[in-house]
């Protein structure tokens, strides 16, 4: 039935092309055709499909992707114990997906910005972690005897993570979780925030971030899923 059918699938708003491969060869199949075999055509395409979940706020978004390891992004200087990434903010905690290179997928945590923003301190409790997710980074992860009260704290606890995060004036603090794999639900719980006025998860373009506010109190839910959802079902009319 496919023979001899060629065209294109566009969706312009993704600028997604559709196209079945046989025999080798590409073909390209159009809209009309797609329809009639019934075939359903996501609205966009990407590796995985994600949410943020807090309350009724509910947002679909895409993990920043780079040339860098996980630990490379996060740009960590240790003789000023903070993170030179340009995402974080001051007085915020700042949270996002980042993939690797080689495709892994780690959930950051950025609290502060480098020479801005008072200090704070911020405990959060992690739920639901995946197999093998662990803190490949942590923000200060040496130990000050002199200032027991800087220490941060990461406790495992009845298959949790309990994390305690103590900065100083223009300093951050926070880390780098995972691999988290493609399929994942965890559950990030703020317990006690100080020095944190809001907490903002970006995703998109590294450039140019998009942005979810989210409030200090609820857990937030962060779901990895290998496909897509809610799909588009397309309907067109036969040619004349």
């Amino acid at each position: 039935m496919l023979e001899g059918v060629r065209g294109y699938i566009t969706a312009f708003a993704q600028g997604v092309t559709l196209g079945i491969k046989e025999g080798g060869m590409m073909r390209k199949i159009s809209l009309i055709a797609a329809v009639a075999l019934g075939l359903t055509v996501p609205l966009f395409a990407q590796q995985g499909y994600f949410e943020i979940i807090q309350g009724a706020t509910k947002v679909a978004v895409t993990p920043f992707a780079g040339a860098k390891s996980a630990e490379e992004f996060y740009d960590y200087d240790s003789g000023q114990s903070r993170s030179r990434n340009p995402l974080g903010e001051a007085n915020t905690a700042v949270l996002f997906l980042y993939r690797e290179p080689a495709g892994q997928l780690y959930l950051f945590f950025i609290l502060g910005k480098a020479e801005a923003g008072t200090g704070g301190n911020a405990r959060f409790t992690i739920k639901n972690i995946p197999i093998g997710a662990d803190f490949v980074l942590r923000d200060d992860s040496f130990y000050f005897p002199l200032f027991p009260e800087l220490n941060d704290t990461y406790t495992p606890a009845n298959g949790d993570y309990q994390v305690l995060w103590t900065w100083t004036d223009g300093r951050t603090d926070g880390g780098v979780f995972g691999p988290l794999g493609e399929e994942f639900e965890l559950i990030v719980v703020p317990e006690a925030l100080s020095g944190v006025q809001r907490i903002v998860f970006k995703h998109g373009a590294i450039d140019r971030p998009n942005r979810v506010e989210l409030n200090t109190i609820d857990p937030i839910v962060i779901k990895g899923m290998r496909n897509q959802p809610p799909v588009a079902r397309l309907v067109a009319s036969p040619p004349p």
